[in-house]
């Protein structure tokens, strides 16, 4: 019985987890939700033009926004369309699990362990790669269809799936092309059809080119703001953060966000008056030589990032390979595929596990497969299988369960300092101390509907900082001390003097300073 409903029992479970979990998770506020939030706030209000953005990938701002249109505040309707893509991922297991061999009681184990892991992705962040890891399940239940190759339409609507994984992240515009022509070839290899290669082409032309249909508009806009042809320009900061070395724009002490009302400076984060140092390219020797070590770094960084979805994963995926070599499975050989090309690309800049997330999914699966067959070969049966199933799915659990609750009211100490704002009205233009978390004064300015300014240079007197905060009506400095001797220094410099009042929430160490 179970077996049978188990899709309808696992959504259930998720459903009671979603309701119970609720609150001990609307703290959760991190630093590229910013971003995401500001693009459907941007759009509630009617602020098209600064709605486009460059940086952040616009998708899941646009399932959300409707929901801020409505009323709802834009941390409620990022977790509500979180939850949902969090329900979307489940269904999606269920679906790939059915194209594999794996027994039914194996199938049902496998939703149910996938409701916890599918849970911390939907928590993890405001809008982390939740979307993505959803559109990626459904172009690889697509591509797994038994006539992927005979049929056009399948192929037009991969074409469709990758614009939508683009519009979800950046990074999938190459990572599409790269997998699906990948896959075009391996179906033309295992393909026995006389008409194989007049299917590839067709494929190729149909995929592809609805893929760049859809995806040139978004494209086009980018252009017309920017000016500067960019599929988006996350890769390119990253690679300038981590590859290059950059120096100041401007000699100025302090800059103005993206806009008027923005945050900060994280909206946009092409506003921030920096450039690559003149003279620094890929091609350069020193550049190269970095970008090696780097990409040496990203690896150990990769094998960190698969440990942490399961100390089983890279023993999964070696034993995948292997099993492959021997036996024909096209299901199997579409998820080892995807497994080993959805990383490269990161290993070039930087990587974490949330950057792999589907790549976790179709382990679970595959490896419940792999696992499956090895313990048949070895005829093992009774507890020790008991035990052998027991190891591999809590090994993808173990992660997911201690984040989980690790999260829990993180971030409560934010909100209250937004309430301390709101009680004092202290809200307009923010500055912080060089010292302080760059994250949170931006935080609570989008909670605030302030704006948070950027001090582009440490070791300024108080003197000049008082001075540019004039020069430019900043009317808040925010200080947080680490000690009584630091904070002792600071009440003598004339910044403090300068303030006409000082408020302290008591929370982090904090003081804020009103300027006139």
């Amino acid at each position: 019985m179970l077996q049978q409903y188990r899709l309808t029992v696992a959504s259930l479970i998720y459903l009671v987890c979603c309701l119970l979990l609720y609150p001990a998770y609307r703290f959760i506020f991190d630093d590229d939700g910013i971003g995401y939030m500001m693009v459907a706030r941007r759009l509630a209000e009617g602020h098209w033009q600064q709605a486009i953005n460059g940086y952040w990938s616009p998708l899941h701002s646009w399932l959300a926004f409707p929901l801020v249109k409505a009323g709802l505040t834009e941390i409620t309707a990022f977790r509500i369309t979180n939850w949902i893509t969090g329900y979307l991922i489940l269904v999606w297991i269920h679906r790939l699990s059915n194209r594999t061999n794996l027994a039914l009681s194996l199938k049902t184990a496998l939703l149910l362990v996938s409701i916890p892991v599918t849970i911390h992705y939907a928590i993890y962040e405001v809008a982390a790669d939740v979307l993505f890891c959803w559109l990626v399940l459904v172009y690889i239940d697509l591509i797994t269809r038994e006539k992927f190759i005979q049929s056009l339409p399948l192929n037009l609507l991969c074409g469709l799936l990758g614009a939508l994984l683009y519009f979800s992240k950046t990074y999938a515009f190459p990572f599409f092309l790269l997998h699906f022509v990948a896959i075009q070839v391996l179906s033309f290899r295992q393909s026995a059809a006389a008409e194989k290669k007049r299917w590839m082409i067709r494929n190729l032309a149909a995929g592809i080119g609805i893929f760049l249909l859809v995806s040139g508009p978004w494209i086009t806009i980018l252009y017309q703001k920017y000016h500067t042809l960019t599929i988006g320009y996350s890769g390119r900061i990253n690679q300038d953060v981590h590859l290059y070395s950059r120096q100041l724009t401007t000699d100025a002490l302090v800059a103005p966000p993206p806009y008027e009302d923005s945050p900060g400076s994280w909206e946009d984060p092409i506003s921030i008056p920096m450039e690559r140092t003149p003279g620094e390219h890929f091609f350069r020797p020193d550049i190269l030589e970095k970008q090696a070590r780097l990409f040496l770094t990203n690896v150990i960084r990769g094998v960190n990032a698969f440990n942490h979805l399961s100390f089983l994963a890279l023993a999964i995926l070696f034993g995948m390979g292997i099993y492959l070599q021997q036996q024909r499975d096209r299901v199997l050989s579409i998820f080892f595929l995807t497994a080993v090309l959805l990383p490269l690309g990161y290993l070039l800049v930087f990587i974490e596990s949330r950057y792999i997330w589907p790549v976790n999914l179709l382990l679970l699966i595959g490896g419940a497969c792999l696992m499956q067959h090895v313990l048949g070969r070895m005829r093992i049966r009774g507890n020790r299988a008991i035990i052998c199933w027991a190891v591999f799915f809590s090994s993808f659990l173990l992660k997911p369960v201690d984040q989980l609750k690790d999260a829990v009211d993180g971030n409560q100490e934010l909100f209250q300092l937004a309430d301390f704002a709101r009680e004092k009205h202290i809200s307009g233009r923010y500055l912080s101390s060089d010292n302080a978390d760059y994250s949170m004064v931006p935080k609570l300015a989008f909670l605030t509907r302030s704006s948070s300014w950027s001090l582009l240079r440490s070791g300024a007197s108080w003197e000049e900082t008082l001075q540019a905060m004039r020069n430019n009506g900043i009317g808040y400095y925010f200080f947080r001390y680490n000690n009584a001797r630091e904070m002792q220094l600071f009440m003598e410099g004339a910044l403090y003097k300068a303030a006409y009042k000082v408020h302290d929430a008591g929370i982090w160490n904090l003081v804020i300073l009103e300027i006139k």
